[in-house]
């Protein structure tokens, strides 16, 4: 059985996005299963392998109302030898209350292999305080052959 993205339903995958609890300043994703569990590690893409990112989800914190506010995802090394690289980007507009959220489906979507990982900034410094950036962020796609 093949899914209408023409793929079987063990390929999806479902990734929501965690501060890390170590030093680094980019979020952790961990996979949502199909039962709604959450994995207990974070996800890594198997060797010879690729993450095909269809869907992005995101809800940023509480801010002005009005106020712009931007996303972005970008490709690491897993090393973090190389600055990350942008792939993805969405800008929305709080509303009167000072809130907004948005579900982004690519036509094309963004590519990570075994060698990436997904690079989403956690936190901002403003005036010597550290924000949390964003309440939600979701990920979609599929896992298919590298080759």
């Amino acid at each position: 059985m093949v899914t209408h993205m023409g793929q079987s339903p063990a390929n999806h995958v479902t990734l929501k996005g965690t501060p890390r609890a170590d030093a680094r300043d980019n979020l952790e994703f961990f996979r949502i299963e199909a039962d709604g569990f959450r994995a207990t590690a974070p996800f890594t893409i198997p060797a010879g392998k690729v993450l095909v990112v269809t869907d992005v989800g995101w809800i940023p914190v509480q801010g002005n109302p009005g106020q712009f506010k931007t996303f972005q995802i970008s490709i690491a090394t897993v090393a973090m030898s190389n600055p990350p690289n942008t792939v993805f980007e969405s800008t929305i507009t709080l509303d009167n209350s000072g809130v907004g959220g948005i579900n982004v489906e690519m036509t094309s979507g963004f590519v990570v292999s075994s060698k990436g990982i997904i690079y989403v900034k956690a936190h901002v410094v403003n005036a010597g305080t550290d924000n949390e950036v964003y309440d939600q962020v979701i990920l979609r796609g599929y896992l298919t052959e590298e080759s």
